[in-house]
C-alpha cells in the first residue's frame, strides 16, 4: 500500500463519519457500519 492509497482511504472513512482523527489517535465513530463496509469477520479471533 502506498501512502497515497492509505490517505485516500482514511479520508473517505472520515468523510463517511465512520472514524475521526485527533491528537494522533483514531476514533471509530460508527463501528457497525465500518465492519459492514470492510467485510470484517472476527471468527478467526475465537
Amino acid at each position: 500500500m502506498t501512502t497515497v492509497h492509505v490517505n485516500r482511504t482514511l479520508r473517505e472513512l472520515r468523510k463517511a463519519d465512520l472514524v475521526s482523527f485527533r491528537g494522533g489517535h483514531v476514533k471509530v465513530i460508527n463501528r457497525k457500519e465500518l465492519v459492514e463496509i470492510i467485510g470484517f469477520d472476527n471468527e478467526y479471533l475465537r
